[in-house]
């Protein structure tokens, strides 16, 4: 048997295994074609739908920064559950809102985000957040995961990308285990680039 610690109701739960017996959940990103920011259009969905490709601009001169998280450098970036709300200002962010929760939904085991991309740049890292949106707007980090588009297939063999080709990657965000209550909403975040080579 596993013990683990749910984030969202601050407690602890046992499973005859990990991840605990469960039933996969896939939700869908959708949008007008304008998700940039918490005050564009994207949604979570349910179903797939058929809006509109988001874009955005990259400059490497003002990167999106990280807002607590995973960090392996603690002496100069603090880690952990952060407020992402001035993050998920930027017009460089692309952000996903879904409906509000009518009762409460607990997560457990490996979260992934598959992401049809394209870039005019050879190579880019692509991130991905998952977030808890309280009802009063507050909105804290619960995974994240980041894939360097070269090793979208295999760590060993790059791959880089040709100007304007389509490609699918899957960006792991890890092993989590957290209930989004009633009233709150789901929210994956931060689906943009932080850097290009």
């Amino acid at each position: 048997p596993v013990r683990y610690f749910d984030l969202g109701t601050g407690g602890w739960k046992t499973a005859d295994s990990w991840p605990p017996d469960s039933t996969a959940d896939t939700w869908y990103l959708d949008s007008g074609g304008a998700a940039n920011s918490q005050s564009g259009d994207g949604r979570l969905v349910e179903t797939p739908g058929r809006g509109p490709m988001d874009s955005y601009e990259y400059d490497p001169a003002d990167p999106v920064p990280s807002c607590g998280g995973r960090s392996l450098m603690a002496s100069i970036q603090d880690g952990g559950i952060a407020d992402q709300s001035v993050v998920e200002e930027r017009e460089d962010v692309l952000v996903y809102t879904g409906p509000r929760l009518t009762r409460a939904l607990s997560i457990a085991g490996a979260v992934t985000t598959t992401l049809h991309v394209s870039s005019s740049a050879p190579d880019t890292d692509f991130t991905a957040k998952l977030v808890d949106v309280e009802p009063d707007g507050y909105c804290v980090n619960v995974a994240e995961g980041i894939l360097r588009a070269r090793y979208r297939d295999s760590r060993s063999e790059p791959s880089f990308i040709d100007p304007g080709e389509d490609i699918e990657l899957t960006v792991d965000l890890g092993h989590v285990a957290h209930t989004f209550e009633p009233g709150h909403q789901i929210r994956p975040s931060d689906l943009g680039l932080l850097k290009s080579l």
